[in-house]
């Protein structure tokens, strides 16, 4: 699913990446484009403002909806 955007319904939990491990949320509306492959509960690389982050995969399919 490498490119895919999501918009979130809900604030979800993300890391930043790569050296600060930072834990932050995601607010709902905001859109994230998926840079890795979904696979269960993993984490995925996604782009949320030009930002690279990490978000679990479970949470894009409960807290998201796939816009393109």
């Amino acid at each position: 699913m490498p490119g895919y955007q999501f918009k979130m319904t809900t604030a979800t939990i993300a890391v930043e990446r790569p050296d600060d491990m930072t834990v932050f949320q995601v607010p709902a509306g905001a859109s994230v484009t998926v840079l890795g492959q979904l696979r269960g509960n993993r984490l995925v690389d996604v782009n949320w403002e030009g930002r690279s982050v990490m978000m679990f995969g479970r949470d894009l399919h409960d807290s998201a909806e796939r816009i393109v």
